[in-house]
């Protein structure tokens, strides 16, 4: 549990909360805004475009726990980043496209905040849950090394996200992993991850 929840601890201390009553009780809506426009910021210089159709998160998300929706952000901010790092590329929407901050349209990229599951001891309803879960689904595509390369950056000391599912969509790579004309294969996959916080 302690190193499930590393990676959201770590975050939030480095912001200065301490406590996570003063987390969950002092983020505003600002403090959320602020955060999604320094990582659409971001995921732009690195020719990334995102729409709240596909991500699920705008600028303009309303939550009466903001903390949440700052949670949601550093999700995907994070998982993005590792993606990048990992050396795999995140697929476009075929028919959607997202409007830039320069006012242009540009191909939406495949990055999904989904809805957080908020998990209890207890199966009734009004149970106080314990565990938050914040999942992201990410449509990418790279080598088979490329991929085992991101699997292994989301499970190390201070840093971890819950694999959830995944989908190949492209063919299965032969034994070897390469093409005829000796490039790797190139295989298209969506895959949720997910970070966590004990409350």
């Amino acid at each position: 549990m302690k190193l499930a929840c590393s990676t959201m601890q770590r975050r939030m201390t480095a912001r200065g909360y301490n406590k996570i009553s003063d987390f969950m009780g002092g983020v505003l809506n600002s403090q959320f805004q602020q955060e999604f426009s320094d990582m659409q910021a971001r995921f732009e210089q690195n020719g990334l475009y995102v729409c709240p159709e596909i991500l699920n998160l705008s600028l303009t998300t309303k939550s009466k726990y903001s903390y949440q929706l700052l949670l949601q952000c550093w999700s995907a901010d994070m998982l993005v980043d590792l993606v990048g790092k990992s050396g795999l590329r995140f697929r476009s929407h075929d028919e959607i496209q997202a409007t830039s901050l320069d006012g242009g349209r540009k191909p939406a990229a495949l990055i999904s905040v989904l809805p957080m599951t908020a998990y209890a001891l207890d199966d009734k309803k009004e149970a106080t849950p314990f565990l938050l879960e914040f999942p992201v689904r990410l449509g990418v595509e790279g080598t088979l090394e490329q991929i085992m390369a991101f699997l292994q950056s989301i499970n190390v000391a201070g840093q971890f996200f819950g694999v959830r599912g995944f989908e190949i969509l492209s063919p299965a790579p032969s034994k070897a992993s390469f093409k005829k004309d000796g490039k790797a294969e190139t295989l298209q996959l969506n895959i949720e991850c997910a970070a966590y916080l004990r409350i």
